[in-house]
């Protein structure tokens, strides 16, 4: 089901919640789609020393209809398998996380991809680390040791083509241009001031391929019009920008 939280049945059980679904025409392979779901809404990054999970009793499934006749042609079915490292730890990490092997990495999760068409299931994948948190753990001076261990689950550059973004009155979108070195790391944003200013948006510094060449950013969709911090690390600030309703603005990481 899908509330955003606020509906009773699923407040109860926020790792069942699907808040937003996408589909577009992946821009580096324009013969297929790619689809994207998100889970567990009002996520708060910076929320050790235990971070968030999906559900190993929840089967979490994207429904493809073909023809228009409200039934799945194609299922997508995802399943997560939890476990502890140190039985006697509760822990998501006992100290630093360096790779996706590291002894460190305590509290792991794995998860499993099935196509079911017509009935018939195929297993696409199984054993896949989830490392959503596994480079957020350490002291600040390891941190860049750490983003290289989230390198080694980043996906592919994302090819010649656009970003899809949601733009609207009162919705703008930042695009946050960074150097190279930066690849594969979690960057914060958080709204200056107001209710909101505690909670923060995190996105991914991806490759970006285009006619005029390769460069590296971080996209955040669907902001509310307001001002936003930029977030070095954790308690330091690169600057602040303004997003503008119906306007993608550009902001380029200071040297």
């Amino acid at each position: 089901m899908s509330s955003h939280r606020e509906a009773p049945e699923t407040a109860k059980d926020p790792v069942a919640d699907s808040t937003d679904v996408y589909a577009f025409v992946s821009p580096d392979r324009p013969d297929t789609v790619t689809l994207i779901a998100n889970y567990i809404p009002f996520e708060t990054p910076a929320s050790g020393p235990n971070f968030y999970f999906f559900g190993d009793d929840v089967l979490y499934e994207i429904h493809v209809d073909n023809d228009g006749d409200a039934r799945a042609d194609i299922t997508y079915q995802f399943r997560f398998k939890s476990t502890l490292t140190d039985p006697n730890s509760f822990l998501y990490n006992t100290g630093p996380i360096l790779s996706l092997d590291s002894p460190n990495w305590n509290s792991r999760q794995s998860y499993s991809v099935t196509c079911v068409t017509r009935g018939q299931s195929q297993t696409l994948a199984s054993g896949l680390a989830c490392p959503t948190s596994a480079c957020r753990t350490a002291a600040s001076k390891r941190r860049r040791d750490e983003e290289a261990a989230m390198r080694e689950a980043v996906p592919g550059p994302s090819g010649p083509g656009s970003v899809v973004l949601e733009l609207g009155n009162d919705v703008g979108a930042l695009v946050l241009e960074t150097p190279a070195a930066l690849l594969g790391r979690e960057i914060e944003i958080s709204p200056v001031g107001g209710a909101m200013a505690a909670g923060r948006t995190h996105s991914l510094v991806r490759e970006r391929r285009t006619a005029a060449g390769t460069s590296y950013a971080a996209v955040y969709p669907g902001l509310a019009a307001g001002r936003y911090v930029i977030w070095r690390h954790v308690d330091t600030p690169v600057g602040e920008v303004t997003i503008d309703g119906g306007m993608v603005t550009r902001f380029g990481w200071p040297d």
